[in-house]
């Protein structure tokens, strides 16, 4: 999905070895002239409950990997909102092979979706509210 105002990117090597940690850096980025209010929570989540990251990751023969840890999510407080000024961004590092179990050899396509949808103001600034995906990664287990 094309957003003028953010751009998530996905950020990891595209060969590794099978049993590796396989991690992976999400990063958020303010790609507009203004800052902005972003929700910086980014709680990893299956796209069924609720969170601002959501992975999706197929291997070669169709498989698809679902998040296999349970998380506890907490409520959204004030801190979770940051300002991004222009240019700038937030990450957070997610490990492939303990939250979603990639660890066989093979081939893998992998996107994160960023996603908000709790309204939120601060000083005036209303949060960005909607999504943007990132492009796809190929990634090789050897």
């Amino acid at each position: 999905m094309r957003n003028h105002t953010l751009k998530v990117e996905l950020q990891m090597e595209n060969e590794a070895q099978a049993g590796s940690s396989l991690d992976a850096k999400v990063v958020l980025r303010n790609v507009s002239a203004a800052p902005v209010l972003v929700n910086g929570r980014l709680l990893v989540n299956s796209q069924l409950f609720p969170g601002e990251l959501f992975f999706a990751i197929e291997s070669e023969n169709g498989r698809k990997f679902d998040l296999q840890v349970l998380l506890r999510t907490r409520p959204l407080t004030q801190q979770d909102f940051v300002v991004l000024d222009a240019g700038r961004s937030i990450e957070k590092t997610v490990s492939l092979k303990n939250d979603y179990g990639v660890d066989e050899p093979g081939i893998y396509t992998l996107s994160v979706t960023y996603r908000n949808e709790q309204e939120w103001s601060r000083d005036g600034q209303s949060a960005w509210v909607g999504e943007v995906s990132s492009e796809p990664v190929h990634l090789q287990l050897r």
